[in-house]
């Protein structure tokens, strides 16, 4: 028996860039140059990185994240993906530092 119907509408059957106008009024980045700009500043903490190899990572990333979301019905964790763009740029975060992104992630 049928006992609920529910939709995945964030991103899914709508595109939901609606908080944008908002942020960009607070002098905010948008939410995927703000998560770049996040994982670059974790990183350049520990040691120099510049930000246009952050961010070529991250689209990388954000490409394959597509992919397997489209193809395979596959959607990533943030720690996946944010673990995805370190293993392109060949870097680690402490576990502590990590978990600290992976929550200003979430929160955006």
């Amino acid at each position: 028996m049928l006992k609920a119907v529910t939709f995945d509408l964030r991103d899914t059957m709508i595109r939901d860039d609606s908080d944008e106008p908002k942020r960009a009024a607070q002098g905010l980045r948008p939410k995927p140059a703000e998560g770049r700009h996040l994982l670059w500043q974790a990183l350049s903490d520990l040691a120099p990185i510049a930000p246009e190899a952050v961010a070529e990572a991250y689209d990388q990333a954000d490409a394959d994240f597509r992919k397997a979301w489209h193809e395979d019905a596959v959607t990533w964790t943030i720690d996946e993906r944010l673990r995805r763009v370190l293993d392109r740029l060949e870097r680690e975060l402490p576990t502590e530092i990590l978990a600290e992104v992976i929550r200003a992630h979430e929160e955006m």
